[in-house]
């Protein structure tokens, strides 16, 4: 629709002659509306309006563009300043090193992001040790280590208390890997069991320690250097596996264990020529060997005593049946084994119980060095001199009270132990017993070992003694009050 059609039709009609369209075209219909509308006054108003409205734009445009021209140093700063926007838009703002760290760690570069955390860590930056607390727990870039992850996370709280949740994240995970390396052992993953209780182990973790050592004494797993576990290989490849017939037994042992690697540990037999026969737990019944070991040259063989148990390697050479042991080729043995938890706890109590032994000889020592009475110290003259066989019904017997329990390991590696005992003497020629209550620390060094003379490297202190009890008959004797 054209303009001028929306004026009324009269005045439309009338703007048709061409002597409107000479004069004015448009702006001629314009008027004409405005003459219709408001009068012929309207349309000099509504000129001059329009041609005042277009003196003052010029008069401001002009106004403008001569206060730019005027000052040039405007331009310039604009300039610059669009030009300093500019390249910060494309650059963006300056990293600082923790976000750098940060967003390395963020992008899986854990190297360079404890590179990054280690720096700022050093200078004070709280957010540095909480990055190398969670890469330690995770092991991201480096093995798990819940030590260095703890420490790191105690630094980091003690230089801002916003960081105290660290330590509980620490916690949770080793609590939470604790249950999962539980779990994955009783599903039968005894890889990833490891893999969870290795760190948990190193670690201190009691749990840990008891997982490790069972997936490992128990051959659930195989150890480094080996292609299978004994208890894999026992399984699925030993002699005492029953097949369909001997031909698919010896076909599945040649492809699934012929000339694999193994490392395994078990306990020594016999030695007989250069076949030593070990036993193995799990195995076959009885005293059945289940390995014999075709020894290498240079193959450890003053390690391989009857009852030792040791770890050795070799190659699976051949399956035995039921009653004779599968083959290991040039194997020998490379150290002793690690023991079993009971083998652990077997092998403690007896070392306790030469700790104690060697304790009561430096307590008797100690007693025949100046504490014996004189009717004693007459008697044992004649026993040594070799009197009369009635003299020698003379004994200095020292009795240990206290459980093995109090004898533990220092940490230089000897023993120490506050012990409670009682030292008897009784001789049937005099016809006298005594009796002394004592409290005693004794401490062995580290060079002290099971049957050597605890007098060289041991040394004896008494805490407290009861006054002596005497008799004519050692058993009416007791024990008395501590003093």
């Amino acid at each position: 629709m054209r303009e001028y059609d929306t004026y009324p039709r009269s005045i439309a009609t009338s703007l048709r002659s061409a002597e409107f369209i000479r004069r004015g075209g448009r702006s001629a219909v314009r008027d004409a509306g405005r003459r219709h509308r408001h009068g012929a006054a309207a349309v000099g108003r509504g000129r001059d309006r329009r041609q005042i409205g277009k003196r003052r734009t010029a008069r401001e445009g002009k106004r403008i563009m001569g206060t730019c021209r005027a000052a040039p140093w405007r331009r310039r700063w604009i300039g610059r300043l669009f030009a300093m926007l500019a390249a910060l838009a494309l650059s963006g703002c300056p990293e600082s090193d923790e976000e750098r760290a940060a967003r390395a760690y963020d992008r899986l570069d854990f190297d360079t992001a404890r590179i990054l955390a280690a720096e700022i860590a050093g200078e004070g930056n709280p957010r540095g040790y909480e990055l190398l607390a969670l890469m330690a727990l995770q092991g991201l870039g480096q093995p798990v280590d819940y030590a260095a992850a703890l420490a790191a996370a105690d630094r980091a709280a003690a230089l801002d208390s916003g960081y105290d949740t660290v330590r509980a994240v620490v916690l949770d995970r080793i609590a939470a890997d604790r249950a999962a390396a539980g779990e994955a052992f009783a599903d039968g993953r005894y890889e990833r069991a490891l893999r969870l209780a290795a760190p948990l182990a190193a670690f201190g973790d009691e749990a840990g320690k008891e997982l490790e050592t069972a997936l490992i004494t128990g051959h659930y797993v195989a150890l480094p250097g080996s292609d299978m576990s004994w208890r894999a290989f026992w399984q699925e490849c030993s002699g005492n596996v029953r097949f369909e017939d001997d031909r698919t037994a010896q076909e599945r042992f040649a492809a699934d264990c012929m000339d694999r690697a193994a490392v395994w540990d078990g306990t020594v037999i016999r030695l007989q020529g250069d076949v030593a026969y070990v036993k193995m737990r799990p195995g076959r019944p009885g005293a059945r060997p289940d390995l014999a070991l075709e020894l290498a040259a240079g193959a450890g063989r003053e390690m391989l005593r009857p009852g030792a148990k040791l770890r050795f390697a070799g190659t699976v050479a051949g399956r035995g049946t039921p009653n004779r042991p599968d083959r290991l080729a040039a194997a020998r043995a490379t150290g002793p084994a690690p023991p079993t938890a009971d083998e652990a706890a077997r092998e403690e109590i007896r070392q306790r119980q030469s700790v104690a032994g060697a304790c009561q000889r430096l307590v008797e020592g100690a007693w025949r060095d100046g504490r014996m009475p004189a009717w004693a110290v007459e008697t044992e003259r004649e026993v040594v001199a070799g009197g009369s066989p009635r003299s020698r019904a003379f004994a200095l017997l020292v009795g240990v009270a206290s459980g093995l329990d109090v004898f533990r390991p220092t940490p230089q590696g000897g023993w120490r132990g506050v012990f409670d005992g009682t030292v008897t003497i009784q001789s049937s020629v005099a016809r006298t017993a005594e009796a002394v209550d004592f409290t005693a620390e004794c401490t062995l060094g580290p060079e002290w070992r099971k049957g050597g003379d605890p007098s060289r490297h041991g040394a004896l202190r008494f805490l407290a003694l009861s006054e002596p009890r005497v008799d004519s008959a050692p058993g009416r004797l007791r024990r008395g009050n501590r003093p």
